[in-house]
């Protein structure tokens, strides 16, 4: 019989995205983006895949019902079968233009046409952007999330519902499918907060255009996921009621294939078209499982981080030559160790005297749930302000820096660590000294007669919101011909005796500031290194 299911590596895919769309932080790392673009491309690829097996199982369909001439119930299947490709193709289309959207929207990058296009370049303009998420699918007049929700569960609705009529389908066969179906869009009504209630809330709000995109085409994977399921089953129903069975295919069906270490793997294997109450022998590298309806339970508990590869076979009774046939597979999938998220808002290190604000997430936890610490302790604190948010104080610098520490508390109470960050502690650099930008050693007598303050500023630092002021400074004014002047002045503002000789400078004239002295809230006042020189040209 034809195969449909999701292989070990879609399955793999489905759940790493789960895990990158926990990382809501506004501020997330270009390592973080370049994830969800690798997730797309790995989903784009599967679906590829996919579509080949699709088709595969619909040429086996075909060829099958064709030796079925006469047979009513073949022709409804086929009837049914063409339909629900027709209705996933429609669907994916509408998929492809959502992504369309997002991808050229506020942006000038189009999507498939020219060499900066999305599709030549395999990479998005703007990937942070989170606007265009909330407004297009999230909440606004213009949100068409709703309606994307509506028309996921619709098409689902429409794909079980192409089982009515045909055998041996009631209301628990329809339910059953409907639960295999992983095309759902489903409201959570428990929510504490009424926004979150709405699935396109939920899922877009607020979230970078990159993960937009690889959501969209995740969905685009569950489409065509649900059409091989539909497949699959259409292809079991041209046998429906009947005894012989011609063909079988193994399916292994994993709740999900790539876990965390520790977490529980657990996995289904079955043959696609169950005969009765017929169970066959089920072997997951040469030990038998147990088997419920026709239905083998796996369970494994990984220990480390890899890929497992593990031989299946599953063995059933022939009841035409009374010998057992077999039907050999391989069930492959990833162990991951599920990391903490610690990224600073503003750099990638931290520094003596400032409040630096860092942003902590675990995948799969709540914030409420996240147990951060900084060591070593005489270093500094590190103090949570707000969910996922924390501020580190530090109050020495250390050689070694210091570590942020992630941990989580599970459910059954104990705590697990999650991994660590070590950031190097480092004093704000000292503020360069000009006169309206000007360092000297040269300065012509328009731009003497235009400076008013000796101001400062910091060079090449990104930490927003540190701004220095001079506090004071010594000045010496030796003009080639005149009165020497020379004095120590409070502030930054050049005094009155100083500007009317800057308004007479000469050619030669010589200006010397230095002592030099700058404050900035929370920093203290600080010298600065040098002096400023000038001869007037």
């Amino acid at each position: 019989m034809a195969g449909g299911k999701e292989t070990p590596r879609q399955k793999m895919i489905g759940m790493m995205y789960l895990v990158l769309t926990a990382l809501l932080a506004l501020n997330v790392s270009a390592e973080v983006l370049q994830a969800f673009q690798n997730i797309t491309v790995g989903i784009e690829e599967t679906i590829d895949v996919t579509k080949g097996k699709n088709a595969e199982i619909y040429s086996q369909l075909l060829s099958k019902a064709n030796n079925m001439e006469g047979d009513e119930n073949a022709e409804k299947v086929v009837e049914r079968a063409k339909k629900a490709q027709e209705v996933c193709s429609s669907f994916y289309s509408y998929l492809e233009e959502m992504k369309k959207e997002v991808v050229t929207k506020d942006c000038d990058q189009s999507y498939d046409e020219g060499p900066e296009s999305y599709k030549a370049l395999g990479a998005l303009q703007d990937p942070k952007n989170i606007d265009v998420s909330t407004t297009l699918l999230a909440e606004g007049p213009n949100s068409r999330g709703e309606e994307l929700k509506n028309k996921i569960n619709n098409t689902r609705s429409e794909l079980v519902n192409l089982f009515d009529g045909l055998e041996g389908v009631d209301a628990a066969y329809k339910k059953a499918l409907d639960d295999k179906l992983t095309l759902k869009a489903i409201d959570n009504t428990e929510a504490k907060e009424v926004p979150k209630r709405k699935w396109e809330y939920a899922t877009f709000f607020q979230i970078p255009r990159g993960a937009a995109v690889a959501l969209l085409t995740k969905i685009q994977n569950d489409v065509k996921n649900a059409e091989a399921e539909v497949l699959t089953q259409m292809f079991s129903q041209l046998s429906a009621g009947k005894l012989e069975i011609d063909e079988l295919v193994p399916v292994i069906k994993a709740t999900k294939s790539a876990v965390a270490v520790g977490e529980k793997y657990e996995a289904k294997i079955f043959l696609s078209a169950k005969i009765g109450a017929i169970d066959p022998i089920i072997t997951v590298d040469g030990k038998q499982v147990k088997v419920e309806n026709a239905t083998g339970m796996f369970e494994d508990v990984p220990g480390a981080q890899g890929s497992i590869s593990r031989k299946v076979m599953i063995s059933i009774k022939n009841p035409k030559t009374g010998k057992m046939d077999e039907y050999p597979a391989e069930m492959n999938y990833d162990v991951f160790k599920a990391p903490a998220i610690i990224s600073a808002d503003k750099m990638n290190v931290v520094y003596q005297g400032l409040d630096n604000p860092i942003s902590i997430s675990v995948p799969g936890f709540e914030p409420d749930r996240i147990i951060a610490t900084m060591t070593p302790g005489n270093l500094g604190d590190l103090v949570k302000e707000g969910p996922g948010k924390y501020i580190a104080k530090i109050k020495q610098r250390g050689t070694k820096g210091v570590d942020i520490n992630v941990s989580v508390k599970l459910p059954d109470g104990s705590t697990k660590t999650m991994g660590s960050q070590n950031f190097r502690t480092l004093k704000v650099p000292s503020p360069i000294a000009s006169l309206n930008g000007n360092q000297g050693p040269d300065i012509s007598t328009g731009a003497l007669s235009a400076v008013k303050i000796v101001s400062v500023q910091l060079e090449n630092f990104v930490f927003e919101g540190i701004r220095y002021k001079v506090s004071k400074f010594d000045y010496i004014w030796k003009p080639a011909r005149g009165t020497l002047l020379r004095a120590s002045e409070r502030g930054q503002e050049i005094p009155n005796q100083l500007r009317a000789a800057f308004s007479n400078a000469k050619r030669g004239d010589l200006l010397i500031i230095s002592g030099i002295y700058a404050t900035a809230p929370s920093l203290g006042e600080v010298p600065l290194a040098g002096s400023l020189v000038f001869t007037v040209q």
